[in-house]
C-alpha cells in the first residue's frame, strides 16, 4: 500500500487508498473493482473519556486526582481521538485518577470526594 486517505467518507464508509500491485500477467485491468484489507499494528495506549479533556488557549487538560484526593490541573499532550476517548501520549501516568464529571465545579489544590462514577467537588 502506498496511501491510504485518513478521511472516511461518511456516506459511503469508505475511503481512497493507493496501492502498487505486481501485475506481470496482466490479469488486472482499469476499472475492475479489489476487495481491500487493511491492517494496522495493534497499540497499547493510555487513553481518558472525552470529557475529562478542557482546553485552555492551545494547551489541553485534564484534572487529576493525586492519592490525598486532591484535584490538580495537569497540562497533557493528546493524539488520537475515537468516539468517546482520547488518547494521551505525556502528562498522565497508566494509574493516574481523572475527574470526568463536573469539571467547572474543580479548583486546582482543592480536594474532591471520589465516588464510584467520578468525583465531586466538597
Amino acid at each position: 500500500m502506498e496511501t491510504l486517505d485518513s478521511r472516511v467518507d461518511e456516506q459511503t464508509r469508505s475511503a481512497t487508498v493507493r496501492a502498487r500491485v505486481p501485475n506481470p500477467e496482466g490479469k488486472l485491468r482499469p476499472g475492475m473493482l479489489l476487495l481491500v484489507q487493511v491492517g494496522a499494528e495493534e497499540r497499547q495506549v493510555l487513553q481518558v473519556p472525552e470529557g475529562a479533556i478542557f482546553p485552555k488557549g492551545e494547551q489541553q487538560y485534564v484534572w487529576r486526582v493525586d492519592q490525598g484526593d486532591t484535584a490538580h490541573e495537569t497540562p497533557v499532550t493528546i493524539g488520537r481521538r475515537r468516539v468517546g476517548a482520547v488518547e494521551i501520549l505525556d502528562g498522565l501516568e497508566a494509574n493516574d485518577r481523572v475527574i470526568v464529571r463536573g469539571l467547572v465545579r474543580v479548583k486546582d489544590g482543592k480536594p474532591v470526594t471520589v465516588v464510584a462514577n467520578g468525583a465531586s467537588v466538597e
